[in-house]
């Protein structure tokens, strides 16, 4: 289930002889809580982070469970790992990478994405695949500026690294 979907669930409860019992009411439980919610009538809307968590069905003191994986959504934003001031013409290492609206890593993202800055000399100019979620190259800007970024762009989709220097 993506994060912040809602989707409905049923639980069915047998007697000893395995016929269905089609008159058994149930109550629901969420492990951990903060996972999401459930209504009493399995209407179940997972919370924003990703991960597993376990749904329980209760019925006259008979339980059952389920587990149930909560996937990222979908691509929102790229997020750069710090960059601190650099020498121009000389390469340089950088860490970007994919989130949902929530922040989650999107770890089946593995598309090649452009990278642009305001000298225009970046290279290169796209990277490399991303493996699950992540991309960690090296990049050169060619030109002196102060307070340049690098942005990242893919489907539409952008981010934005931290400003810094390129200096001799």
């Amino acid at each position: 289930v993506m994060v912040c979907q809602t989707t409905t669930v049923a639980a069915k409860a047998y007697d000893q002889y395995n016929n269905l019992i089609h008159s058994a009411l149930f109550s629901w439980m969420i492990m951990p809580p903060v996972s999401g919610n459930i209504t009493t009538v399995g209407r179940f809307t997972s919370g924003t982070r990703t991960g597993t968590l376990s749904l329980i069905a209760l019925s006259d003191g008979q339980r059952a469970a389920a587990t149930i994986r909560i996937i990222p959504g979908i691509l929102d934003h790229f997020d750069f790992r710090h960059i601190p001031h650099q020498v121009a013409g000389k390469g340089f290492p950088i860490s970007i990478t994919a989130h949902d609206r929530y922040h989650n890593l999107i770890d089946t993202f593995v598309d090649s994405i452009e990278l642009l800055n305001s000298t225009g000399s970046i290279l290169p100019q796209h990277t490399g695949a991303f493996t699950n979620g992540l991309w960690n190259g090296t990049v050169t800007i060619n030109k002196l500026m102060l307070n340049l970024n690098i942005a990242a762009i893919s489907q539409g989709i952008r981010g934005t690294s931290n400003l810094f220097s390129a200096l001799i």
